[in-house]
């Protein structure tokens, strides 16, 4: 038995047609005819009945096929990580939220600079819910969100603690304030952030209701410096996580009860396959564990 003969009847399963699984095997239709007889031959069992028109799987087929999806699954697996080590790649895939990526990827850049010179970081930035699924694709290693997903499947490691300002032009009647209520600025035109979720983990908008209006969001943007910039000409004010705003033209005001947030690192089981994920995972717990603060 070979991973190819299994690989040869699988997609025969999977197209029930010789021919059509010849063809997206690229190889001739007797190859795929012959796999399947050897595999019969060595085990002494029928895999599959045929006739003119129709293909079935036997018992004995259909438990070769649960088996050899999960072998086949498990060999494409060691195939990648051992090009990662053959190839020895250093590149970190990098999911970050561009709110996220301003508030804390530079200190997480940092420290894997300063521990893994000749590591590559590439980012792709989007909102959360759009970067989970190419995480569980495996086209990501690593996430970098503002808040925790509740999907079953990720896996977490607190990175950065910090908090939401609520950011006015320098000009802004509240721009000389020390902090601000939820009931001093709940009148206030919203610049928000697509993929804006993480805000309703705050309840804003029953806090709001109960202050008898609603959030008035009149621009949702992609990019934080084109939020920045309407916030800067006076087109509405903003909820943004402390260190993503830049001062000229802007102030960023604390609240009184504060809204805390959390960068989180979001990864898979399958992510940790990769020595690179490895290397990041144990720098990251390292420097935390020490007591140092991102």
């Amino acid at each position: 038995m070979t991973l190819l003969q299994l690989t040869y009847f699988v997609e025969l399963c999977r197209t029930k047609n010789f021919t059509r699984a010849a063809k997206n095997q690229n190889v001739t239709q007797p190859t795929v005819s012959n796999a399947v007889r050897d595999l019969e031959l060595e085990f002494g069992l029928k895999l599959l009945e045929r006739d003119n028109r129709h293909l079935a799987l036997t018992p004995a087929g259909e438990e070769l096929l649960d088996m050899a999806l999960q072998l086949l699954s498990y060999a494409d697996e060691i195939r990648l990580v051992m090009q990662d080590r053959a190839e020895e790649k250093k590149r970190l895939l990098m999911g970050i939220p561009n709110m996220t990526h301003a508030a804390g990827f530079t200190d997480f850049f940092r420290l894997l600079h300063g521990t893994y010179p000749d590591m590559e970081i590439q980012t792709v930035h989007d909102i959360t819910a759009n970067l989970l699924p190419e995480l569980y694709a495996g086209r990501l290693h690593l996430l970098l969100v503002p808040y925790q997903p509740t999907d079953g499947r990720c896996r977490y490691l607190a990175w950065k603690k910090t908090r939401f300002l609520f950011c006015v032009s320098s000009d802004h009647p509240l721009a000389s304030r020390a902090s601000v209520r939820i009931a001093d600025i709940c009148h206030e035109p919203l610049i928000s952030y697509f993929g804006d979720i993480y805000l309703k983990n705050y309840d804003l908008r029953r806090r709001y209701l109960e202050l008898g209006t609603e959030m008035n969001v009149v621009y949702r943007c992609g990019q934080i410096n084109t939020m920045q910039d309407l916030i800067r000409s006076g087109e509405g004010c903003g909820y943004v996580i402390e260190s993503t705003y830049i001062g000229e033209g802007l102030v960023g005001i604390p609240f009184e009860e504060e809204l805390p947030v959390t960068l989180w690192l979001v990864w898979t089981k399958e992510s940790e396959r990769h020595t690179v994920v490895k290397k990041t995972l144990r720098a990251v717990r390292e420097y935390l564990g020490a007591g140092e603060e991102p």
